[in-house]
């Protein structure tokens, strides 16, 4: 209910246009008229190629400020005096000659600050002498000027060489610097009005181009959707969808969206309850599945309300990945599936998208229908990039579209899509130790025997180290014949006896030399000792951050059985005594899933078969039905999900396995 509320506030709340249409493609439905009067809108290369003509026309703006040529004036002629002065080694005013350099020097100054000098702009690069610019002179008036009206910095310095060069008698080379020294760049770009007037400009260009009056026919049944007549249909849909304010069409769009929202979730919630059991009965599965679906509808939101055009670069198919990881194939594709419709109600070109993203998916799912090998992630990764390029081209060649209207870019976002793929290694990491959960992955590094806990088994108790991989591989295969989890039951197996490394010698797979130190001890002693290889095993599997889902193997491995062995014998010193059978009672609980319940059998068996002498198929055959026998006769099994036709599978698999073990021949009949 949570979850369904939160997709219902995420999903837009805008009208849909109910028609789909391609350009150069036939109108498929009935005629159309228009319901209300509304514009054409111009393309987007229309609105860029008449913004290009403003701004190719326009004449930028400069301003010229003629304020700073009195203090210009000024500051040339003290620099002046001073130069003349120390040329001239007098502390006195300057003669006759110096008043003649002075004037001249200050009429060419002022000639050019009147004039103006023009600054350097990027506005004006590369532009003839004969461009025109506006300048906004001191008063505010604007007039347009050829750029030749003004000096530039460089011909300020030929006019002022020329000016000094026809005078007569005169210091040229004082009077050259301290002239150029005074100049200013009083022809200035005057961004803040030139901005103004350019956006004034930009903002007069109109979006639109004519009017379709309501009831006018736009177009007809099986008419070829013409260039034309696909603006006018986009139009149409633009103005439909962008209309939706009143509250009116709110309620109703909200109405609808909470009916199929309803319809996916009840779909999905009798998916879980009819054929995945063991999720429905776990909440914390079921909250991770709602989580990953809402936290894809709420990426997939945020990034298209940011830029649409970056849409293909969202890791959808990571949403597949992950699912695999953690749930069946049935629920993976029904979940997936659920997540593509209601993403398809925000996407643009909702079809081809939800098409896109189904067929990337679903190859996702079925190229990790079995996660053995971290390499397998860059192998989907490739088969990610390849649906998404092959099926977009698909597309494109159906839809008859020039290959110049290709955006090849899209293959590059279909490429980092699938990059993001490697990103699902970490990401299935957090989950698992934010829900205690236990994936393939988690299982192929526990059931490498070079772990140190196994190392460990394998040099204390080497007996019980070979049990427990004869026990794996029983289990294994009897866990492919009736479609348990062979991974998960191996592993259970691997760890179900490491309780009994801190006692070894308590146990006869390990014992050597014929000294057994039961020998020593009561029956009841010797059972507590036995029974305590349970505990201990929890309690050394929890130091070892050993998942809960091992430890479920190692607590239910003997069940609620009696150590059989010592109770027999404590029965027979006993025989007139009520005996209390606790002592000799393992603390349980009961197998409660097929892969515990395969251990159990697959546990038992093994150890029972290595009191058989000169092992036959009779005596093997006759051993695993007494055995398993026993278990059922005391209901071993009723907690967990597994058939009697499933155990007798398991019972042929366990005699075909230990026939191999024990290499024995089968005899073929007679005749």
């Amino acid at each position: 209910m949570v979850a369904s509320i939160i997709i219902l506030i995420i999903l837009p709340k805008e009208r849909k246009f109910e028609f789909e249409f391609r350009e150069g493609k036939p109108w498929l439905h009935e005629d159309l008229l228009a319901p209300f009067d509304f514009p054409i809108q111009k393309t987007v290369d229309q609105i860029e190629s008449e913004k290009g003509i403003i701004l190719n026309s326009h004449h930028p703006y400069f301003r010229f400020d003629k304020g700073d040529k009195k203090e210009a004036l000024k500051k040339f002629r003290e620099t002046f005096i001073k130069e003349w002065k120390a040329n001239h080694k007098t502390e006195s005013s300057i003669d006759s000659v110096g008043e003649h350099d002075l004037k001249v020097g200050s009429v060419i100054l002022d000639t050019l600050l009147s004039t103006g000098i023009l600054t350097k702009d990027k506005s004006i690069e590369g532009k003839t002498p004969d461009f025109h610019i506006n300048v906004v002179f001191p008063d505010n008036t604007t007039k347009s000027l050829p750029i030749s009206r003004f000096f530039t910095v460089q011909t300020a310095d030929t006019y002022i060489k020329q000016q000094l060069t026809k005078q007569k008698k005169i210091d040229k080379s004082m009077l050259v610097w301290i002239i150029e020294d005074g100049l200013i760049q009083n022809v200035t770009f005057d961004e803040k009005t030139n901005n103004q007037v350019l956006d004034e400009s930009l903002n007069k260009i109109s979006s639109t181009y004519g009017l379709i009056q309501k009831g006018e026919k736009i177009i007809s049944k099986g008419e070829l959707v013409s260039k034309e007549k696909f603006k006018i249909l986009r139009s149409l849909k633009m103005d439909f969808e962008g209309n939706a304010e009143s509250q009116n069409n709110f309620y109703s769009i909200f109405g609808g969206q909470i009916i199929l929202v309803a319809f996916l979730m009840i779909i999905l919630f009798f998916t879980i309850y009819r054929f995945e059991r063991e999720v429905y009965e776990k909440s914390r599965l079921i909250f991770l599945l709602m989580i990953l679906i809402v936290l894809e509808l709420l990426m997939f939101k945020l990034i298209v309300n940011i830029e649409a055009r970056s849409l293909y670069l969202i890791p959808i198919c990571l949403l597949a990945v992950i699912l695999r990881v953690f749930y069946s194939m049935r629920l993976s594709v029904v979940a997936y599936t659920m997540t593509m419709l209601l993403l398809a109600f925000q996407a643009p070109n909702s079809f081809e998208f939800f098409f896109l993203q189904l067929i990337a998916g679903y190859v996702v799912l079925v190229s990790l229908f079995h996660i053995h090998k971290r390499s397998q992630f860059f192998t989907t990764s490739v088969w990610i990039f390849l649906s998404y390029a092959l099926v977009y081209t698909a597309f494109i060649l159906i839809q008859g579209r020039a290959w110049e209207e290709i955006k090849f870019e899209n293959y590059l976002y279909f490429a980092i899509s699938a990059i993001f793929t490697f990103t699902a290694y970490p990401i299935i990491f957090l989950f698992e130790k934010i829900f205690r959960l236990i994936t393939d992955v988690t299982l192929l590094e526990l059931s490498n025997t070079n772990t140190s806990i196994l190392r460990r088994l394998s040099l204390k108790a080497p007996g019980t180290f070979q049990h427990s991989l004869q026990v794996a591989n029983l289990a294994e295969e009897a866990a492919f014949a009736i479609g348990a989890n062979p991974l998960l039951v191996r592993t259970g197996a691997l760890y179900h006896d490491i309780g009994k490394m801190l006692m070894p010698s308590y146990f006869t797979e390990n014992q050597k030399g014929g000294y057994n130190p039961h020998d020593e001890l009561t029956y009841k002693e010797s059972a507590k000792i036995i029974i305590s290889h349970v505990i201990k095993g929890i309690e050394l599997a929890k130091k070892h951050n050993i998942p809960e889902q091992i430890i479920d193997f190692i607590r239910t491995h003997h069940g609620t059985r009696q150590t059989d062995y010592f109770f027999i014998l404590y029965q027979r010193e006993n025989e007139n005594d009520d005996i209390d059978s606790r002592p000799f009672t393992y603390p349980g609980p009961e197998p409660f899933s097929k892969e515990t319940a395969l251990l159990m059998m697959a546990d038992s068996v093994e150890a029972a078969s290595r009191s058989l002498k000169q092992p036959d198929e009779q005596k093997i055959n006759d051993l695993v039905e007494l055995v398993v026998g026993k278990q059922l006769e005391k209901h071993q099994f009723d907690n967990a999900n597994i058939t009697l036709r499933e155990i007798r599978k398991v019972k042929k698999i366990l005699k075909k396995q230990l026939m191999n073990v024990y290499h024995v021949r089968i005899e073929y009949p007679k005749g």
